[in-house]
């Protein structure tokens, strides 16, 4: 999982919400594990009116084996 990503392919059930200058249009660019993957850093940037912003979140792995962040 750890390295350098580029975007190829997003999915949603409403395509509106993903598509070029839709509100959960995102571009992942870095995913970092710890030893364990009990934590993921993400990295990706998000296009808002025309702005591009870098976003870093951690995910927290659950018992249930999915990530959650704050």
């Amino acid at each position: 999982i750890d390295g350098e990503w580029v975007t190829t392919a997003i999915a949603a059930d409403n395509v509106d919400k993903i598509d070029k200058g839709g509100p959960l249009r995102i571009y992942v660019r870095k995913l970092t594990c710890n030893e364990r993957c009990l934590q993921m850093e993400i990295t990706f940037y998000v296009d808002l009116n025309g702005q591009c912003s870098k976003t870093k979140v951690i995910g927290y792995k659950q018992e249930d084996g999915s990530y959650r962040t704050q």
